[in-house]
């Protein structure tokens, strides 16, 4: 009986050392934009320290697909890395938040990626989180409703919110903001739309910081990156 009481303290200790330090949100990122001229497209993610202490951690980028004429790099809290650069490590204070943000440059191309970031901690790798962003760049009839141009402004704001938003085809259209830790703190219902809208988005009065505007189109999500000051 000691032993059984024994065993079951140590599988309790071994959860509460490999316990989850940190969180990477949103884990999946949707991103289809139009070929643009700057030839720059990005989807973006936060990492946060949920831990009481300081905490080095480790990303590591898969390129699972993309098209032979684009590249990839990674920005992070610390810097943005040249695309041959496939892992760093970055050190984080207690709540601290820092971008995670993926970079396609897809070099007047239209094609599709899938990029995984796998973060975890230095000190115990088996503690991991891996975010998966998906681009759609100037390809059409990929998604049932595909979004020809998107604006989102004043960015940063200190409170106003507006996004124009033209739609090729009709579609159920909703907006909510999400905080860095993806919780929802604001949903806006528009209806049916189509053709070019300049939608204000209503908020609670949000707190200075980041968070994420996540369209959504009937069943497809669109996600924007919001500064609040």
């Amino acid at each position: 009986m000691k032993k059984y009481v024994l065993f079951l303290f140590f599988v309790a200790l071994t959860g509460i050392a490999t316990a989850q330090n940190f969180t990477l949100e949103p884990s999946q990122i949707d991103t289809e934009e139009p070929l643009n001229a700057q030839n720059d497209n990005a989807g973006y993610a936060i990492v946060t320290n949920t831990s009481s202490s300081s905490t080095t951690y480790v990303w590591e980028r898969n390129v699972l697909t993309i098209p032979d004429e684009w590249q990839s790099a990674v920005c992070d809290k610390v810097r943005c890395y040249l695309p041959f650069v496939d892992s760093q490590e970055f050190t984080m204070n207690p709540a601290e938040e820092g971008d995670m943000i993926v970079h396609v440059y897809p070099n007047q191309v239209e094609g599709e990626a899938r990029i995984e970031v796998k973060v975890y901690e230095k000190d115990n790798p088996d503690n991991t989180i891996t975010g998966v962003y998906n681009f759609f760049i100037g390809v059409t009839g990929v998604l049932e409703v595909t979004k020809s141009l998107t604006k989102l402004f004043p960015n940063p704001t200190t409170g106003e919110i507006n996004l124009q938003l033209w739609l090729d085809q009709p579609a159920q259209t909703q907006v909510e903001i999400q905080n860095a830790q993806g919780q929802r703190v604001a949903l806006n219902n528009y209806g049916r739309l189509q053709g070019e809208n300049l939608l204000d988005i209503e908020n609670p009065g949000m707190a200075p910081g980041m968070y994420f505007v996540v369209i959504h189109l009937d069943d497809q999500l669109f996600t924007k990156k919001l500064l609040v000051k």
